[in-house]
Order: C-alpha cells, then sequence, then structure tokens
C-alpha cells in the first residue's frame, strides 16, 4: 500500500498529487464526467468532490495524528471512496440525480484495483470496509438496526478510522447539510464508543455468540448459545484456480465433500450454462450430511455475501456450526493456474464473478479463516 499513496500527504506541506494517482489508478478519470445532485454536492461532479475530500482529510488533526499505515489506509479509502458512483449514477423521473448502492460497488471495484496491484491483503481489506461503509455514519443514528450496524463495523474495520474518513467526505462538499453530516459523524463515533467498539471489535462473549447476534439482531449481542452444534461444516470460498483443491487435499481429511466441479461434471454442465441444477443437487447432498449430523466440505466459488448467506441459512437451520475458508492467490498466479486445471473456467465467468468478489468476514461465520496465498 504505501507504493499507492507515498509522498502524497506526507509533512510538512500535506501535498495531494492528483495526476499521480490518477495515472495509479486510470478509473479515476471518469469521476470528472460523473454528474451528482446539487442538492447534495453543489461543488460539482464526483471528481471534484474527492479532490475536495482529500484536502479536507489531509486538513484533518485526527487524520494527522494516525499512524503512518493507518495514514496511508484512510487516505486510500477516501481516493476511491466514490469510484462505484458511476456504474450506479442515475437521472431520476423528478430531476433528482441518484447513485443507490456505490459503497457496495465501489468497494468490489476497490478489492480488484488493489488486488491487482498487488497490495497486501489484510491492508487492501481494511480499506475495502472502510469505503463500503463510508456513507453509514451519516445516518446511523437514525436508523432502527443502528446497534447491529455498529457491532458489524468494529469487526470488519475501526470505527474511528471510518469517523475519519467521513469527517473528511462530510466537509469535502457544498451542501444545505453539510454542518449536520459532520455532527452526524461525531455522534457516530460517540455512540460507538459508548458501545465499547470504537477502536476495537465488539467483545461477544463467544464466536457462537457473534453469529447468533448478526443472524438475529433482535437477540442480546452478550447472551452465549448453549451447545456446541450438530456438525460442523466447512465452506470453501474463493476465484477459480486460487488453491480450494489443494487446501482440501492438505486439511480436509476424511471429511465428505460437497464440490459443485464435481457436480457439474456429473451433470455435463458448462460453467458458461444456467447453475440452477448443480446448486439444487450440491443442497440435496449437503441436507443429507446434515439430517445425519455428519460433518462434510461446501466446496465452490461462493465469493458473494449472499450466495453465501443460501448456503449459511441451510447449515444454521440444521444447528451446524460452519467455519468458512476464504483462499486467494495473486493476480499474477490466478489466471495460470486456471489455465493449467484440466477444466478450466472461462475467462468471461471470472470476470463476472470478480464484479460480486465480497471476502468474507468475521459477521458471517463462527470462523472465518483466511489464507493469503501471495
Amino acid at each position: 500500500m504505501s507504493a499507492l499513496v507515498s509522498g502524497c500527504f506526507e509533512a510538512p506541506d500535506w501535498r495531494i498529487d492528483w495526476d499521480a494517482a490518477c495515472a495509479t489508478f486510470p478509473i479515476l478519470a471518469s469521476l470528472d464526467s460523473c454528474p451528482q445532485d446539487p442538492r447534495h454536492h453543489a461543488e460539482g461532479d464526483v471528481g471534484v468532490h474527492t479532490r475536495m475530500v482529500l484536502a479536507a482529510l489531509v486538513a484533518l488533526p485526527a487524520f494527522r495524528a494516525l499512524d503512518r499505515e493507518a495514514r496511508e489506509e484512510v487516505y486510500a479509502a477516501a481516493l476511491l471512496h466514490d469510484i462505484g458512483k458511476p456504474g450506479c449514477t442515475r437521472h431520476e423521473s423528478d430531476g433528482t440525480i441518484t447513485s443507490r448502492g456505490h459503497s457496495r460497488r465501489g468497494a468490489i471495484l476497490a478489492r480488484r484495483l488493489l488486488w491487482e496491484r498487488g497490495c497486501e491483503p489484510v491492508r487492501r481489506e481494511r480499506v475495502v470496509a472502510l469505503i463500503r461503509w463510508h456513507q453509514t455514519p451519516f445516518h446511523l443514528l437514525t436508523r432502527a438496526d443502528a446497534r447491529p450496524l455498529a457491532l458489524a463495523i468494529s469487526w470488519t474495520t475501526r470505527a474511528d478510522h471510518l469517523a475519519v474518513l467521513a469527517a473528511a467526505d462530510a466537509r469535502g462538499r457544498i451542501a444545505a447539510d453539510g454542518g449536520a453530516l459532520i455532527e452526524s459523524v461525531a455522534l457516530f463515533a460517540e455512540y460507538c464508543a459508548d458501545l465499547g467498539c470504537l477502536d476495537r471489535p465488539y467483545p461477544f462473549p463467544s464466536a457462537r455468540a457473534r453469529v447468533a447476534y448478526f443472524r438475529d439482531p433482535t437477540r442480546d449481542p452478550d447472551y452465549a448459545p448453549f451447545g456446541d452444534g450438530r456438525a460442523r461444516v466447512t465452506l470453501l470460498s474463493g476465484l477459480p484456480g486460487a488453491g480450494k483443491d489443494r487446501s482440501i487435499a492438505e486439511h480436509g481429511g476424511e471429511q465428505p465433500v460437497v464440490g459443485l466441479d464435481a457436480i457439474r461434471a456429473a451433470l455435463r454442465v458448462e460453467p458458461t450454462e444456467p447453475q440452477g441444477a448443480v446448486i439444487a443437487h450440491a443442497r440435496e447432498l449437503a441436507r443429507e450430511h446434515l439430517r445425519a449430523g455428519r460433518s462434510f466440505i461446501w466446496n465452490g466459488t461462493n465469493l458473494s455475501r449472499t450466495q453465501r448467506a443460501q448456503t449459511l441459512d441451510l447449515c444454521h437451520a440444521y444447528d451446524a456450526v460452519v467455519e468458512i475458508v476464504y483462499v486467494e492467490a495473486a493476480h499474477r498466479d490466478l489466471w495460470r493456474r486456471n489455465a493449467a486445471r484440466s477444466r478450466a473456467v472461462p475467462e468471461a465467468v471470472i470476470t463476472r464473478l470478480l464484479s460480486r468478489w465480497e471476502v468474507p468476514d468475521a459477521t458471517e461465520a463462527a470462523c472465518v479463516r483466511r489464507v493469503w496465498d501471495n
């Protein structure tokens, strides 16, 4: 990550090199042609806003007080925080301009860009999480699910670092509600501090209590569920060629495997064809193991939260404890490994998977193990 931002904001002048940033990330050029609703962004397009956010960020005492690593990550998040807007911006029939969903899309885009640059995965995921949540401090306290959102943030990023980013985002615009946004960010930080999760993850009594709460936020987060579950399910996640099969060979032991590639081969379904029959067959095999209380491995890409949730719901319905094992290969290796497979996944399929690539986090399962093969 140092190569991304080195020399851009160091004391004493805290200079921002926008041209260098655009050379590193050509996608930033598209921000200058992306309009915004003047009610919230009278300053102009997304490019203007992003440059104003960066200027506001490096002027914040709270930003300058961060250690170098944290400054680099928050700066990178500010630089990329709105790259999802060009793909989400819509002109509505009432004349307004909206960009719903741009935080999630921007997080996915940023993940791919930083992965392709070879950025260290743990730091990359901290940047991505900041982008994913960057709007949340503006409205968290008006939401009925404020507490579960705050606790989820604490398990995916630092809420205090998010507050710094959001404060810069609020200041880097011309809007009638700019002062209210700044106040909302301060209240967000106070709220997280009161919950005990401003600079650390919320202290659940156990891993099972954590996942139980995020599955049902109406329960008490400090209540620890009884029992150890009827079965253990290992859910593999990762792009084709990342090394999931090797992980099973090295660590799977004698556990049965529900493998989507094997099912596709048996049913003679190509990766480019509809996968409904493959998924249905896999779910029925999983049910057989779950009904028997038998531990097993589910081997598939499982790249989006929505896709994983379907399998997680099935496992939890049978009181199984799930471990997600996420496997990742470096960009330089992934395409080579996939090409060497006996049944290589078409490039178009991998490209489609990258468009919904969300790395598993601790809100999804009792144990999330990330294997970075970089």
